[in-house]
């Protein structure tokens, strides 16, 4: 029936071809002046007619655009009116799209009768209640759809049209993923806020635009006092230029982090300083301003200035005992070679000095480890060429008639200095458990998660299944017990882990896994 009297209304205005009135329009269209003025609402509010005020009079035209061209169908929020009873008399296209229902089955039905996911939702319904008809509220509102929560902003509205006809709109608008980025963005806003670091942002200018409360403790400088001013005012004065410089380096891209150390003096009081400065980038890449956080690091450098000299002492003294402990096994040693050819008649003494001889090397090894050890983290890892360090491990120690294979000359790493005594245990675990070892081979392939495997291999007789894990254990061996010990401990310094992987009869294989950031190829 609304169809037919649209139809009837539509094919009145097209004969005509001018402006009517509702008096003219009811006349042609046989239809009363009530219907005719009810529905030329409905056809002005989806755009299918055009009205003009004329004097008094109010009249209408045919659009000559489509009605589905009309502000709300394009529109790509989801909007809804309904009349005075709450019966639907618009539903724009992007709502029907979403919930694939035929507007025929919609308009016409009072709201609370359809199963409509957002503006049938009780939410919905209870702002609708509590909307007084007077001017616009809007709302977010939370609503669970098919077990998930979208946020949305929602506007209701009263609109009136010339022809007295009032209507509710409701526009609702999906602002769920807005919403996450605005609640992250809080979040990362209250994280930057109650950070202890100075957290500073300048632009290209090297203007300040950011300044956190901990830029405030560690400068004693106010927000309001900084914003809009030169960056130059945190760095010291003889430093000042040098440190321009240096910013600008990283705005031009040249550098892509800086990184360092300064000594900040304020009110008498030093402050030692680390900062780091990284380049921040719009959507398209392009560098709009400099992050620059600083951290107050001298409690740190206290305690470790504390350390340094606490591991000094400590050293001395090892040192000192391990010297007065070879000195007594040297004279323990003289007075064995002494004793020992007044006990050439009495062998069983003899072997009694045989025993206090292998307690004495047994000692003496056990001195010599601990100074190896003491060694291990003593200096900071550096980068080290691999066939370099292998190669001067086993120039004066492998014979000649094993051979050395090298397929690692294209890369560094990044460890201990005392990475070569690694090779050195290795190699001397293959001579001395090995039997019959006559070739090595250590090669390094990079994996594809971002890491490299270090192979070091021989065609010795192996290690069985059950000692894999024990031969790393401080004291396990037919020697020292120390060599792959020692081992592990170097390479654990630096992130590396080593474990057994050959097949006994056939060969040791020691797999040494390297982290992404302590390898890399040899800068030429």
């Amino acid at each position: 029936m609304q169809k037919e009297k649209i139809e009837i209304l539509r094919n009145t205005l097209q004969n005509v071809k001018k402006p009517l009135s509702i008096a003219e329009i009811s006349r042609l269209s046989e239809l009363s002046r009530i219907t005719t003025a009810r529905y030329l609402d409905q056809m002005y509010l989806s755009g299918q007619v055009k009205m003009f005020e004329i004097g008094k009079a109010k009249k209408f035209i045919l659009s000559s655009e489509q009605y589905t061209h009309n502000l709300y169908d394009l529109s790509t929020n989801f909007v809804l009116i309904l009349d005075q009873n709450l019966r639907v008399v618009f539903i724009n296209e992007s709502y029907l799209k979403k919930i694939k229902i035929f507007k025929d089955n919609i308009i016409g039905k009072r709201i609370q009768s359809l199963n409509l996911d957002i503006f049938s939702s009780p939410e919905i319904l209870s702002l609708l209640h509590e909307f007084r008809g007077e001017g616009v509220a809007q709302h977010h509102v939370t609503i669970e759809i098919n077990d998930a929560s979208h946020v949305y902003s929602v506007i209701i509205a009263k609109i009136s049209f010339l022809t007295n006809f009032l209507a509710t709109a409701i526009i609702a608008q999906d602002i769920t993923e807005k919403f996450k980025s605005d609640e992250k963005l809080h979040f990362l806003a209250s994280m930057v806020s109650s950070s202890e670091d100075a957290i500073i942002g300048i632009d290209l200018h090297g203007i300040i635009r950011s300044w956190n409360d901990g830029a405030h403790k560690i400068f004693g400088y106010k927000n309001d006092d900084v914003i809009g001013k030169s960056i130059s005012l945190i760095f010291p004065p003889e430093k000042e230029e040098e440190y321009l410089d240096l910013l600008y380096k990283v705005m031009a891209g040249e550098l892509s982090v800086l990184k360092g150390t300064y000594l900040l003096s304020r009110n008498n009081v030093d402050t030692d300083i680390s900062y780091t400065i990284s380049p921040v980038t719009d959507d398209n890449g392009n560098i709009i301003g400099l992050s620059i956080i600083i951290r107050d690091i001298t409690d740190l450098n206290t305690i470790q200035k504390a350390l340094i000299v606490s591991k000094k002492k400590i050293k001395i003294l090892s040192g000192i005992t391990r010297h007065d402990i070879l000195n007594q096994l040297q004279a323990l040693d003289a007075f064995s070679d002494l004793i020992k050819p007044s006990l050439v008649k009495e062998p069983q003494a003899l072997e009694y000095l045989r025993h206090i001889s292998t307690c004495s090397n047994k000692i003496r090894q056990q001195i010599q480890f601990t100074r190896e050890y003491e060694e291990i983290g003593d200096s900071v890892p550096i980068w080290q060429p691999l066939d370099m360090v292998v190669k001067a491990a086993a120039i004066d120690f492998l014979p000649e008639t094993i051979v050395l294979n090298l397929e690692i000359t294209d890369y560094e790493l990044f460890a201990d200095p005392m990475l070569m005594l690694v090779f050195y245990n290795l190699m001397d675990n293959s001579i001395r458990h090995g039997i019959h070892v006559t070739k090595i081979n250590i090669s390094l392939v990079e994996d594809v998660s971002g890491m490299a495997v270090l192979v070091y291999e021989d065609n010795g007789i192996g290690i069985p299944d059950l000692l894999k894990n024990q031969i790393f254990e401080k004291g396990y061996g037919k020697n020292s017990g120390l060599g792959l010990f020692l081992v592990r401990e170097i390479l654990e310094i630096t992130g590396f882990e080593i474990k057994e992987t050959g097949r006994e009869n056939v060969g040791a294989r020691f797999e040494i896994t390297i982290p992404a950031r302590a390898f890399r190829k040899n800068r030429t």
